[in-house]
Protein backbone atom coordinates (compact mmCIF):
# COMPACT_ATOMS: atom_id res chain seq x y z
CA UNK A 1 0.00 0.00 0.00
CA UNK A 2 2.69 2.57 1.05
CA UNK A 3 4.71 2.01 -2.65
CA UNK A 4 1.19 2.58 -4.17
CA UNK A 5 0.33 5.42 -2.81
CA UNK A 6 4.24 6.13 -3.33
CA UNK A 7 3.53 5.72 -6.99
CA UNK A 8 6.40 3.00 -6.82
CA UNK A 9 6.07 0.32 -9.51
CA UNK A 10 5.95 -3.36 -8.23
CA UNK A 11 9.40 -4.19 -10.27
CA UNK A 12 10.72 -0.65 -7.96
CA UNK A 13 9.05 -1.93 -4.80
CA UNK A 14 10.33 -5.85 -5.55
CA UNK A 15 13.86 -4.42 -6.55
CA UNK A 16 14.12 -2.11 -3.34
CA UNK A 17 13.53 -5.21 -1.57
CA UNK A 18 16.17 -7.16 -2.93
CA UNK A 19 18.77 -4.01 -2.47
CA UNK A 20 17.54 -4.13 1.38
CA UNK A 21 17.67 -7.96 1.80
CA UNK A 22 21.14 -7.84 0.97
CA UNK A 23 22.40 -5.21 2.71
CA UNK A 24 20.74 -7.11 6.13
CA UNK A 25 16.83 -6.17 6.27
CA UNK A 26 15.34 -9.74 5.69
CA UNK A 27 12.12 -9.96 5.02
CA UNK A 28 9.30 -8.54 6.83
CA UNK A 29 12.21 -6.34 8.36
CA UNK A 30 13.11 -5.58 4.68
CA UNK A 31 9.20 -4.43 3.37
CA UNK A 32 8.98 -2.33 6.64
CA UNK A 33 12.20 -0.71 6.37
CA UNK A 34 10.61 0.07 2.11
CA UNK A 35 7.48 1.39 3.73
CA UNK A 36 9.18 3.95 6.17
CA UNK A 37 11.81 5.24 3.70
CA UNK A 38 8.77 5.84 1.12
CA UNK A 39 6.34 7.16 3.66
CA UNK A 40 9.53 9.94 5.04
CA UNK A 41 10.14 10.58 1.34
CA UNK A 42 6.83 11.75 0.65
CA UNK A 43 6.76 14.04 3.34
CA UNK A 44 8.07 16.74 1.80
CA UNK A 45 7.45 20.52 2.63
CA UNK A 46 5.78 18.85 6.37
CA UNK A 47 9.06 17.49 6.98
CA UNK A 48 10.16 19.84 10.15
CA UNK A 49 11.68 22.97 9.61
CA UNK A 50 15.09 22.69 10.75
CA UNK A 51 15.81 19.67 8.80
CA UNK A 52 13.93 21.46 5.73
CA UNK A 53 16.88 23.95 5.90
CA UNK A 54 19.56 21.87 6.32
CA UNK A 55 18.20 19.94 3.38
CA UNK A 56 18.20 22.90 1.52
CA UNK A 57 21.66 24.40 2.71
CA UNK A 58 22.99 20.56 1.09
CA UNK A 59 21.35 21.20 -2.14
CA UNK A 60 18.82 19.01 -1.54
CA UNK A 61 15.12 19.84 -3.14
CA UNK A 62 12.34 18.83 -1.05
CA UNK A 63 9.55 19.29 -3.49
CA UNK A 64 11.19 16.87 -5.96
CA UNK A 65 12.13 14.31 -2.65
CA UNK A 66 8.04 13.92 -2.17
CA UNK A 67 7.87 14.10 -6.41
CA UNK A 68 5.64 11.26 -7.13
CA UNK A 69 6.11 11.17 -10.94
CA UNK A 70 9.86 10.28 -10.12
CA UNK A 71 10.97 6.85 -10.05
CA UNK A 72 12.36 5.86 -6.59
CA UNK A 73 15.90 5.80 -7.74
CA UNK A 74 15.74 9.39 -8.72
CA UNK A 75 14.14 10.31 -5.28
CA UNK A 76 16.87 8.38 -3.86
CA UNK A 77 19.61 9.95 -6.00
CA UNK A 78 18.73 13.47 -5.14
CA UNK A 79 20.18 12.42 -1.40
CA UNK A 80 23.39 11.15 -2.33
CA UNK A 81 25.16 14.96 -0.97
CA UNK A 82 23.94 14.07 2.58
CA UNK A 83 25.40 10.79 2.79
CA UNK A 84 28.44 11.75 4.34
CA UNK A 85 26.30 13.96 7.19
CA UNK A 86 25.66 10.75 9.23
CA UNK A 87 23.52 13.77 11.58
CA UNK A 88 21.60 15.03 9.10
CA UNK A 89 20.67 11.46 7.52
CA UNK A 90 19.62 10.27 10.95
CA UNK A 91 17.83 13.49 11.25
CA UNK A 92 15.91 13.02 7.79
CA UNK A 93 15.25 9.13 8.49
CA UNK A 94 15.64 8.41 12.44
CA UNK A 95 17.91 6.52 13.87
CA UNK A 96 15.89 3.12 13.25
CA UNK A 97 15.55 3.64 9.40
CA UNK A 98 18.67 5.37 8.65
CA UNK A 99 20.70 2.01 7.97
CA UNK A 100 17.88 0.74 5.46
CA UNK A 101 17.37 4.35 3.49
CA UNK A 102 21.50 4.48 3.72
CA UNK A 103 21.60 1.12 1.36
CA UNK A 104 19.06 2.33 -0.69
CA UNK A 105 20.82 5.83 -1.25
CA UNK A 106 24.38 3.91 -1.83
CA UNK A 107 22.79 1.22 -4.30
CA UNK A 108 20.32 3.55 -6.86
CA UNK A 109 22.69 1.22 -9.40
CA UNK A 110 21.75 -2.07 -8.44
CA UNK A 111 18.43 -0.92 -7.43
CA UNK A 112 18.07 0.55 -11.28
CA UNK A 113 19.98 -2.64 -12.65
CA UNK A 114 17.07 -5.01 -11.01
CA UNK A 115 14.35 -3.16 -11.91
CA UNK A 116 15.23 -3.40 -15.37
CA UNK A 117 15.70 -6.83 -14.98
CA UNK A 118 12.07 -7.42 -13.37
CA UNK A 119 10.12 -5.31 -15.97
CA UNK A 120 8.68 -7.02 -18.46
CA UNK A 121 9.37 -10.28 -17.83
CA UNK A 122 6.62 -12.77 -16.90
CA UNK A 123 8.78 -15.30 -14.87
CA UNK A 124 6.32 -14.63 -12.07
CA UNK A 125 3.10 -15.41 -13.67
CA UNK A 126 4.96 -18.50 -15.17
CA UNK A 127 5.84 -19.29 -11.29
CA UNK A 128 2.58 -18.79 -10.17
CA UNK A 129 1.15 -21.36 -13.11
CA UNK A 130 3.64 -24.20 -11.78
CA UNK A 131 2.44 -23.57 -8.04
CA UNK A 132 -1.14 -23.50 -8.78
CA UNK A 133 -0.88 -26.92 -10.68
CA UNK A 134 0.98 -28.50 -8.06
CA UNK A 135 -0.98 -31.73 -6.47
CA UNK A 136 -1.55 -29.96 -3.09
CA UNK A 137 -2.75 -26.53 -4.80
CA UNK A 138 -5.14 -28.27 -6.40
CA UNK A 139 -6.34 -30.38 -3.62
CA UNK A 140 -6.71 -26.88 -1.60
CA UNK A 141 -8.53 -25.53 -4.13
CA UNK A 142 -10.75 -28.45 -4.39
CA UNK A 143 -11.06 -28.10 -0.35
CA UNK A 144 -11.77 -24.96 -0.45
CA UNK A 145 -15.07 -25.27 -3.30
CA UNK A 146 -16.19 -27.58 -0.65
CA UNK A 147 -16.32 -25.15 2.03
CA UNK A 148 -17.40 -22.59 -0.68
CA UNK A 149 -20.97 -24.69 -0.80
CA UNK A 150 -20.74 -25.48 3.04
CA UNK A 151 -21.50 -21.58 3.26
CA UNK A 152 -24.00 -21.13 0.59
CA UNK A 153 -25.53 -24.26 1.85
CA UNK A 154 -25.34 -22.37 5.74
CA UNK A 155 -26.86 -19.21 4.15
CA UNK A 156 -29.91 -20.80 2.03
CA UNK A 157 -30.92 -22.69 4.76
CA UNK A 158 -30.55 -19.73 7.43
CA UNK A 159 -32.16 -20.83 10.95
CA UNK A 160 -33.29 -24.16 9.61
CA UNK A 161 -29.51 -25.66 9.74
CA UNK A 162 -29.16 -24.04 13.66
CA UNK A 163 -32.45 -26.05 14.02
CA UNK A 164 -31.35 -29.49 12.77
CA UNK A 165 -27.80 -29.40 14.31
CA UNK A 166 -29.70 -28.50 17.90
CA UNK A 167 -32.25 -31.55 17.33
CA UNK A 168 -29.86 -33.85 15.88
CA UNK A 169 -27.35 -32.96 19.27
CA UNK A 170 -30.31 -33.45 21.28
CA UNK A 171 -30.92 -37.02 19.59
CA UNK A 172 -27.73 -38.65 19.70
CA UNK A 173 -27.78 -38.91 23.78
CA UNK A 174 -31.71 -40.47 23.43
CA UNK A 175 -30.21 -42.73 20.81
CA UNK A 176 -27.19 -44.06 22.56
CA UNK A 177 -29.55 -44.64 25.98
CA UNK A 178 -32.08 -45.91 23.90
CA UNK A 179 -31.61 -49.30 24.49
CA UNK A 180 -31.51 -49.01 28.18
CA UNK A 181 -34.56 -47.79 28.27
CA UNK A 182 -36.29 -50.54 26.00
CA UNK A 183 -34.58 -53.15 28.62
CA UNK A 184 -36.04 -51.08 31.51
CA UNK A 185 -39.72 -51.32 29.56
CA UNK A 186 -39.09 -55.05 28.98
CA UNK A 187 -38.03 -56.10 32.55
CA UNK A 188 -41.01 -54.07 34.10
CA UNK A 189 -43.63 -55.70 31.67
CA UNK A 190 -42.15 -58.71 32.61
CA UNK A 191 -42.60 -58.23 36.28
CA UNK A 192 -46.28 -57.05 35.84
CA UNK A 193 -47.28 -60.03 33.89
CA UNK A 194 -45.84 -62.01 36.95
CA UNK A 195 -47.16 -59.99 39.59
CA UNK A 196 -51.12 -60.31 37.80
CA UNK A 197 -50.71 -64.15 37.14
CA UNK A 198 -49.21 -64.70 40.62
CA UNK A 199 -52.28 -63.05 42.24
Amino acid sequence: MAAKAANVSFAETNAAIQVLDKAGKKGSEGGVALRNTLAILSRGRFLPKETQEQLKAAGVDINALADKSRTIKERLELLKPILKDSALFSQLFGMENANAARALVQNTEELDRLTGAITGTNSAQNQAAIVMESYAERQARIKQQIEDFKISLFQATGDLSLWSGTITETLVPLAQISPMLLLYFQNRSATNSFVFHGS
